[in-house]
């Protein structure tokens, strides 16, 4: 598994807007299994940081470095509400096996 954690800046006046469109955006890549789980944090009025737990490096990759068609789409729309997106952390997420005892 992989995650990244992103920050929005956002326009004032298309806060509601985005978190709808992000919402949605969630959905379609959990819909594609590139997505595990997401959570939008409140940092500021106008800052929001997502925290994206991805299936794999490559569904990252794929749909967030380099999204084409649909993915790209959206990502679009995202970003038009946004005065800037800073991809703050990439990272691979370990996986600990707990040890009985």
């Amino acid at each position: 598994m992989f995650a990244s954690v992103v920050e929005f800046r956002l326009n004032p006046i298309f806060k509601e807007e985005f978190v709808v469109h992000w919402q949605d955006y969630v959905s379609f890549l959990k819909k594609h299994e590139a997505l595990i789980e997401a959570t939008l944090h409140h940092e500021t009025p106008i800052s929001l940081i997502a925290y994206y737990k991805w299936s794999s490096r490559d569904s990252f990759e794929e749909y967030s470095l380099h999204p084409r068609g649909e993915a790209l789409s959206i990502s679009q729309v995202l970003q038009g509400y946004c005065n800037d997106v800073k991809l703050l952390h990439r990272m691979d997420i370990i996986s600990l096996k707990h040890q009985e005892q």
